[in-house]
């Protein structure tokens, strides 16, 4: 049997069956649970960069921020991803805020030579953020982040 004519026997058998039939539509997705959290509860906390420097007599490439904050209680559970801007490297960083505006991070690399080191500092009401990390070299910073430098 010629292969043409065999494919459109093969196509009637699979009519015939039902086999070229539409699939059946999927099951519906059952509703997310409804959350208690009020509306807003988690929010970018900071999403920001800090320009190329000398540390230490070392050249070091712009830093970013992406940091999101979720409330618990009076305190901000901080987490989120810092990174230099070369791509030598990605960190995690997760801590808290206070009420005050005081927080502490931790960051670690996930990537690559990312950040490295303890965050401290504190975000005033005007917007301005005082930042100090004492990792070494590239991951040390003493630096305040005037109001609009961040866009939260």
């Amino acid at each position: 049997m010629p292969s043409g004519l065999r494919r459109a026997a093969l196509g009637a058998l699979l009519l015939a069956a039902g086999g070229c039939q539409a699939p059946p539509p999927p099951a519906p997705i059952a509703a997310a649970p409804a959350t208690t959290a009020p509306a807003g509860q988690s929010r970018l906390w900071a999403d920001t960069g800090i320009a190329a420097r000398n540390e230490g007599g070392k050249n070091c490439p712009p830093m970013s921020w992406d940091i999101a904050g979720s409330y618990i209680g009076a305190t901000i559970g901080l987490r989120g991803v810092i990174w230099f801007t070369d791509g030598s490297g990605t960190s995690s960083a997760r801590g808290a805020a206070g009420p005050d505006g005081s927080f502490d991070m931790t960051v670690r690399p996930i990537s690559g030579n990312g950040p490295r080191g303890q965050v401290r500092g504190r975000r005033y009401p005007d917007g301005s953020i005082e930042v100090h990390m004492n990792g070494n070299g590239c991951s040390h910073l003493d630096t305040v982040l005037p109001p609009g430098a961040t866009r939260t």
